[in-house]
């Protein structure tokens, strides 16, 4: 997938039902303002608690402006996050929060 966007429709999040179906496995996600302009990368990494579960929850809370989120399921997220980071490049932020420890903060 290399240079493209995450390709999953995107879901509203005020979704409960969408939040409780997001899976507890590594990956990338990213969150979308109400225009549709993504404004935040972040991944869910091998010491996310529950995986992209928490980590776009926690997201959701600290981007209150975000209306939407998508996410892809990848063992490779710091790769694919870098990947999106350039695709989205300067429009996006970076979300440090989400990354492992010693991982690039932007």
């Amino acid at each position: 997938m290399s240079g493209l966007p995450i390709r999953r429709e995107w879901i509203a999040a005020d979704d409960e039902a969408g939040r409780r179906a997001l899976p507890v496995t590594t990956g990338v996600y990213e969150l979308a303002d109400a225009e549709g302009r993504t404004v935040v990368l972040g991944i869910a990494g091998g010491r996310s608690k529950f995986g992209l579960r928490s980590a776009v929850v926690d997201a959701l809370s600290a981007h209150p402006a975000a209306t939407t989120y998508r996410y892809e399921i990848t063992t490779n997220y710091m790769s694919r996050v870098y990947e999106l980071e350039c695709l989205y490049a300067p429009t996006v932020t970076w979300n440090p929060d989400s990354a492992p420890v010693g991982a690039r903060k932007a």
